[in-house]
């Protein structure tokens, strides 16, 4: 699909992908994170992977609902079989609750119990939940037993690292991935090609690039460092437009050191309508 709000190719090829995936396959990105509502994605991956070449993560539909009743659960049912179907796979790695909040609303045990009932079934082997904040995430460890959750993370979104919130769920055994840690690739625009609702980033967006200048990093590695800094998350999601970012992607986490620890607190950024894509 058309996503990222830098993005201005649009959708890529097939040809590109088929090639992004034989190069993420000979370098060890065995995993990959898709959906029922991302495009044809699910289709397109059905048809050029096996089921034994990558780990598939999917997400149930994410729905605006402040109840739930059999209509929603059937609906979630045959978006996750139909989502098999067109993965052309018998088993998930897991399956994400797109909208955290469905797993707050009435009812929202029925729809863990579903999800569970997959779980104990083999069809999925971990149930996650993508959250956007400490309150969502707070409330649903109060409710249910989650086996990964996807939060959002990156040099101007450092919500979740000033809190106790990631320790408390590394206790409790719980993987952390970590999205949109480009910020939909904003963290990597040149300061003069912000789209103009992010103007008022134009100052804090050169003083970040003098620090990777200092440092001598590029916005890209810059960015990976600062994910690669927080012990607690176990893996990062990147969202790519073509098979040349993947390779950057790939080379340049090569080339970062473990040893390098880079103060960012400075650039945290606490206006949620700039940080958070859904305010956008």
């Amino acid at each position: 699909m058309d996503y990222g709000v830098t993005n201005q190719r649009g959708r890529i090829p097939k040809t590109e992908i088929r090639e992004i995936l034989r190069y993420c396959y000979k370098n060890y990105i065995h995993t990959i994170d898709t959906a029922a509502n991302y495009g044809n994605s699910e289709e397109i991956l059905g048809e050029l992977i096996s089921n034994r070449q990558f780990n598939i993560y999917s997400k149930i539909p994410h729905l605006n609902v402040s109840i739930f009743d059999n209509k929603e659960l059937n609906a979630v049912e045959k978006t996750f079989f139909r989502s098999l179907n067109k993965l052309k796979v018998n088993q998930m790695e897991g399956i994400f609750v797109h909208n955290a909040d469905n797993l707050l609303a009435q009812n929202s045990d029925k729809l863990f119990h579903l999800i569970m009932k997959w779980k104990h079934t083999g069809l999925i082997k971990k149930v996650g939940v993508s959250i956007y904040d400490e309150i969502q995430l707070n409330s649903i460890l109060d409710h249910y037993d989650i086996d990964i959750f996807q939060i959002p993370i990156n040099i101007y979104d450092q919500r979740l690292i000033h809190s106790d919130i990631l320790d408390e769920i590394k206790k409790r055994n719980i993987e952390i991935h970590a999205r949109s840690i480009f910020l939909q690739g904003l963290l990597l625009t040149d300061p003069k090609k912000l789209p103009k609702k992010f103007k008022s980033l134009i100052p804090i967006h050169y003083k970040l690039e003098s620090l990777f200048l200092r440092h001598e990093l590029t916005k890209l590695e810059g960015a990976l460092q600062f994910i690669l800094q927080i012990k607690q998350i176990d893996c990062m999601l990147v969202g790519i437009n073509n098979l040349h970012h993947i390779m950057e992607i790939v080379q340049s986490l090569k080339k970062l050191k473990k040893e390098t620890y880079i103060d960012f607190k400075d650039f945290q950024i606490n206006n949620v309508t700039l940080i958070d894509p859904r305010r956008w």
